[in-house]
């Protein structure tokens, strides 16, 4: 999947299939008269592997070694945490908590020797190696106790960095949290249909996390070519305030599904079902 992604999304016409598609559709009038429109959103599980930071770290740095002029050189004299040589983790003792934390601090000393004596050049596409070995190597950790951050000694985060890359196999794939029980790991779809033809009207594919990639606001986005007004359907994440206005002002008829009122509350709150509004809302 991802050698595919790459080459389609590499192509000068990486949307050719839906192009063809939305080519029929016209050319037949197979819509004419159709108004309405369902939207809906999934998940595309990746099938790359999650990498935990020492993995990551090692692959990042190897792959700087292998694509960066003077990288090697680089590494073999500043490098010292781990044969390099070697994709696969150091053989240290894994149940011990300040074995983990010594690598951890070496191998995040690593990466910043590496990127702090690269020679400055024109990389070209080959940047995106160096700038996916910074990434990793800040998201996951953070100053050890006591530390100003600037003697370069690193422990694991106690808390999870916003839009976490989860493998440098693909780094644009993410950890997705479809509902509180359904963890999987790739990107996010999102589809327009034609309910009663089953007709994908348009399409794109997303990461999964992050306000840009919101179902309300790509959702709005897939009814951009609509030639007239239609009827919307979906469900409660597409009903923000933001999107049902630019649903009215588009002269689309928003049937959406409310956001569920709240089963339990906590103790002394009121629940919204106890409260009015005393005056109109300008």
């Amino acid at each position: 999947m991802t050698y595919w992604r790459r080459r389609l999304a590499a192509s000068a016409r990486p949307n050719r299939i839906f192009e063809a598609v939305k080519s029929v559709v016209a050319a037949t009038a197979v819509l004419a008269g159709k108004t309405r429109r369902a939207l809906d959103s999934t998940v595309l599980d990746d099938a790359v592997a999650t990498q935990d930071t020492v993995t990551q770290l090692i692959a990042a740095i190897r792959r700087v070694r292998r694509e960066v002029p003077a990288a090697a050189a680089v590494i073999e004299q500043h490098c010292t945490a781990h044969d390099y040589d070697n994709p696969g983790k150091p053989a240290i003792a894994w149940n011990d908590k300040d074995a983990r934390d010594l690598l951890i601090d070496a191998l995040v000393g690593d990466a910043h020797r590496l990127l702090g004596h690269l020679p400055e050049q024109d990389l070209g596409p080959r940047g995106e190696a160096v700038a996916l070995l910074a990434l990793v190597a800040g998201q996951d950790v953070e100053p050890v106790e006591g530390s100003d951050g600037t003697d370069g000694h690193w422990r694991i985060a106690q808390k999870v960095a916003p839009d976490r890359v989860i493998s440098t196999v693909d780094p644009d794939a993410r950890h997705a949290h479809k509902t509180v029980h359904r963890r999987q790991d790739g990107f996010k779809a999102h589809l327009a249909i034609e309910p009663d033809t089953g007709i994908i009207t348009d399409c794109t594919l997303t990461k999964v996390g992050g306000s840009d990639n919101h179902e309300a606001v790509i959702g709005l986005a897939l009814l951009d070519d609509e030639p007239s007004p239609v009827r919307v359907l979906g469900d409660s994440a597409y009903g923000t305030g933001a999107t049902r206005a630019a649903l009215a002002e588009a002269k689309h008829t928003a049937i959406i599904k409310p956001i569920p009122l709240r089963a339990r509350y906590l103790a002394g709150s009121l629940p919204t079902t106890s409260l009015s509004i005393s005056r109109p809302v300008p």
